[in-house]
């Protein structure tokens, strides 16, 4: 019996031990197929991965072309305005250049002026609107007898006008020295107390006065500008009406020798 029993255990283990034989080879079978499922699931996400990259690298590609023209394009635009700039600039040079063969220039009676101080007498006259604007004399002065002297390398200016309020509205006007702009070698300067108040002679007073009809003002305005100038423009730029501003831009220009300093020109439009 026992004989019996032992083989029938050994049947018993025989038979548990092909089936877990067997389970053991399904499951090295399902890793396989799992692992290569896997390596083809890598292997995909690796070409999709490169084609991906390759879209990248295009579009990177892409991108510095468009970049680059339109660098090129901003610099045809930059050129293509500078030259536009340049050819206007040409333009209105020539219209300057035709201007000032315009203009006759007056040489003006300077045998008091040594190239820094000294009064020259123009008398030029502009009218325009009703107004009638005298440019009487410039006076220059480097050394003014006054508490307040020019700052090194400059001078004292004074502009004296002879001014009538011939307008037609029979009203009065009024002029001061905000209204006056002075240009030395084409730059502004304002008017300068100083050299306003240094302008001793009381027939010309400050220029800052009501005008009635007909009457005329003689006054004057001063700055400090460059000794070394060569061209001054003198522009009465508006009066003050009764109600409003009334535009003028009565302008004189002088200018003087390059060579000789005392040889001053009235420039005149013809």
């Amino acid at each position: 019996m026992k004989k019996y029993f032992a083989l029938l255990l050994v049947a018993i283990l025989c038979l548990s031990g092909c089936r877990a034989k067997k389970a053991w080879d399904e499951l090295n079978d399902s890793i396989e197929e799992t692992a290569k499922g896997v390596e083809e699931i890598a292997k995909e996400f690796e070409s999709t991965l490169e084609e991906g990259l390759d879209e990248l690298e295009a579009s990177k590609e892409e991108l510095q072309r468009l970049l680059e023209e339109q660098e090129k394009s901003t610099k045809e635009d930059i050129d293509s305005n500078k030259d536009k700039s340049i050819k206007e600039s040409e333009s209105s040079d020539s219209s300057t250049d035709v201007e000032d063969i315009q203009k006759t220039a007056i040489k003006l009676y300077t045998s008091d002026f040594n190239g820094q101080s000294g009064a020259i007498p123009v008398g030029e006259t502009i009218e325009k609107e009703g107004l009638s604007v005298i440019l009487g004399v410039l006076r220059f002065n480097a050394e003014p007898d006054s508490s307040h002297q020019p700052e090194d390398g400059y001078i004292y200016f004074n502009t004296v006008f002879d001014i009538t309020n011939n307008m037609t509205d029979d009203k009065r006007i009024y002029i001061s020295f905000n209204q006056v702009q002075l240009t030395v070698d084409g730059k502004l300067y304002k008017d300068n107390v100083y050299a306003t108040s240094s302008y001793n002679n009381d027939d010309a007073l400050p220029l800052a006065d009501y005008y009635k009809p007909g009457e005329t003002i003689n006054s004057q305005v001063g700055f400090e500008i460059p000794v070394n100038w060569n061209e001054i423009i003198v522009t009465l730029k508006s009066v003050e009406g009764p109600s409003k501003d009334i535009p003028m831009n009565i302008k004189f220009e002088i200018t003087r020798d390059s060579e000789d300093p005392t040889v001053v020109y009235l420039m005149r439009a013809q």
